[in-house]
């Protein structure tokens, strides 16, 4: 079982490091997950979002962290580890056997949404549309 994080889903631009370690530790879920299949074992991440703990309340969380991220959820309160202790239990349990190589979103809806203040807003539509190219055919 893997901790990422849901950064790796919605890709802050401020966060390059931290996004790209935590993308790799969703490689390595899925890697593991077929290299320990045939042996009967499991490998799954989970995805929370910002986590209220003391660590990230002296950090992230002291400069406005927490606010930033809520906006960003639709779940419209600060994720608590709480939130994902029944998220792990399903994961380990025995009968999520055939479960596996998964990254499974804790995040309160945040990963859909995408910019602050985009909560209740409809997402825009495609944009114009492109005259395709002609394809070119050969023998």
């Amino acid at each position: 079982m893997n901790i990422t994080s849901a950064a790796v889903l919605t890709a802050p631009p401020t966060m390059v490091a931290y996004v790209s370690s935590k993308a790799g530790l969703i490689g390595l879920t899925r890697t593991l997950a077929s290299a320990l299949g045939p042996y009967g074992i499991t490998v799954n991440a989970i995805a929370p979002s910002m986590v209220r703990t003391a660590t990230a309340e002296r950090t992230v969380g002291a400069d406005g962290g927490f606010e930033r991220v809520l906006v960003q959820q639709a779940v419209p309160r600060t994720q608590e580890p709480g939130d994902l202790v029944s998220t792990l239990l399903y994961v380990v349990d025995e009968g999520s056997g055939f479960l596996t190589g998964q990254t499974l979103d804790v995040a309160g809806g945040s990963a859909y949404l995408r910019a602050p203040g985009t909560v209740g807003r409809p997402r825009p539509g495609p944009g114009p549309r492109r005259e395709s190219r002609p394809r070119i055919r050969t023998p």
